[in-house]
């Protein structure tokens, strides 16, 4: 299964699937309300915000629609590369952005 997660346009995780947790080690609990750059390693994190509000204002898209390979943290706090791909929601106007999470190492 992949791993799901639900943010907003501030960042803030309001949905993930249980994937996250057989995947990952985090429970809803710990995520739904937090940052989304909780899941990610300290040196990527200040960067993240800045990624959302750039597209939120220019509307380039650098990795939205597409996927890549990225390092997350896991709920144990070990570093893992996984695949995410990257939609996007409209909801009048304001977005949602949902991430498809898949692990490319063993665990």
């Amino acid at each position: 299964d992949d791993a799901l997660v639900v943010i907003d346009q501030d960042g803030i995780i309001r949905a993930v699937n249980g994937a996250m947790t057989s995947l990952f080690g985090y429970t809803p609990e710990q995520l739904i309300g937090e940052q989304v750059s909780t899941l990610m390693p300290p040196l990527y994190r200040e960067q993240h915000g800045a990624y959302i509000k750039r597209y939120l204002e220019t509307g380039e898209a650098k990795v939205i629609g597409t996927g890549r390979e990225v390092e997350m943290l896991t709920g144990h706090g070990e570093s893992v590369r996984v695949w995410i791909s990257i939609g996007e929601i409209k909801i009048g106007t304001s977005s949602l952005f949902t991430a498809v999470l898949r692990t490319t190492q063993e665990q």
